[in-house]
């Protein structure tokens, strides 16, 4: 079997600062929202089109919302999709 990578990375707009929990398990996770954009010009009437999609994301670990504030500058983060056979935070 090849090696496998699960990586993921969105670079967008925060819809807003990331919401900090700890689970019962003494777990932290931070949820927060990144807006993505693609624009095309349409070939038939030749203007620009924009589409902008929203991602949530829950990411875990103690420094998991260090960095991302809602601001107008650009954010990245990386990351994994979780396994189906992984349990949920």
């Amino acid at each position: 079997m090849g090696l496998s990578v699960n990586r993921v990375e969105l670079i967008g707009n925060l819809g807003r600062d990331p919401e900090m929990r700890t689970t019962q398990a003494g777990k932290t996770i931070a949820t927060f929202s990144i807006a993505t954009r693609e624009s095309w010009k349409d070939q038939r009437s030749g203007e620009w089109v924009d589409k902008t999609e929203w991602h949530r994301v829950k990411k875990p670990g103690e420094r998991a919302g260090d960095g991302a504030t809602r601001d107008p500058s650009s954010q990245g983060r990386g990351g994994g999709l979780p396994d189906d056979d992984e349990p949920p935070y």
